[in-house]
């Protein structure tokens, strides 16, 4: 078997985003209030949005202009599969009334709020023009909830499940961020050749010990070896 590269990953993630897109315009097509049409058509844009993300990308792994950022990608490429069944199961029962719609609707954002979502929004933001939808996609997320509200649909459990979702995008972002400080240690370093200071990612000259310390949990404990001794402290020697 072929081994799973970041192509064959990306293009898993536009298959999800496609069919929620598609997804939603249905919902939209098929209710009877402009309030919902409008409701629905605003998600299905919104999934419009991150697809020309992530085909943006999909063009640049192509090109290997851009590098796989997963130790494992076949095990992230299992779990996207699985994502894609529950997905589907929800996708194809007949849409019900405002309120099992939107019940549906949490269900598959919330199983498409995977892990390798947020670390390619991250990782990957600067390689496109406008950045990525990590912050839109917050937007997103808070859009969908209000529909609860919007409809009146009054049930304590929807609450808690708007804070769920939110806390898992945070939670998230935050493993993203970590991964971009691990690969960051991995990959190439700019170090200033005279001084041994090294550039950060917003463009600035730091020591060493400051910047191990911002990207890992590491700290130091300073000494003195033998040749700076000899060459400093001569009468000590």
């Amino acid at each position: 078997m072929a081994a799973v590269t970041l192509v064959h990953l990306l293009k898993l993630v536009i298959e999800l985003e496609i069919a929620a897109m598609r997804y939603y315009q249905r919902l939209s097509d098929r209710s009877e209030s402009e309030t919902e049409k409008t409701f629905w058509r605003r998600l299905s844009t919104d999934e419009g949005s991150h697809i020309a993300f992530w085909e943006t990308l999909l063009a640049l792994a192509e090109k290997k202009q851009i590098r796989n950022l997963f130790d494992d990608p076949a095990a992230i490429h299992d779990e996207l599969l699985r994502v894609r069944t529950l997905c589907g199961t929800l996708m194809d029962e007949a849409p019900g009334d405002i309120g099992r719609s939107l019940t549906a609707a949490v269900r598959i954002e919330f199983y498409m709020l995977h892990p390798a979502f947020a670390a390619m929004f991250h990782l990957y933001r600067d390689q496109i023009e406008g950045g990525s939808p990590e912050t839109s996609y917050h937007d997103h997320l808070h859009f969908l909830m209000k529909g609860f509200g919007a409809f009146q649909i009054d049930r304590p459990e929807y609450v808690l499940i708007a804070q769920m979702l939110e806390q898992i995008w945070q939670t998230n972002r935050k493993l993203a961020r970590h991964l971009a400080e691990v690969r960051t240690l991995r990959g190439l370093i700019p170090i200033c050749m005279h001084c041994k200071k090294i550039r950060n990612e917003d463009g600035f000259w730091v020591q060493v010990e400051r910047y191990v310390s911002a990207h890992s949990d590491a700290e130091f404990s300073h000494g003195i070896c033998e040749q700076c001794i000899q060459e400093h402290y001569p009468d000590l020697v």
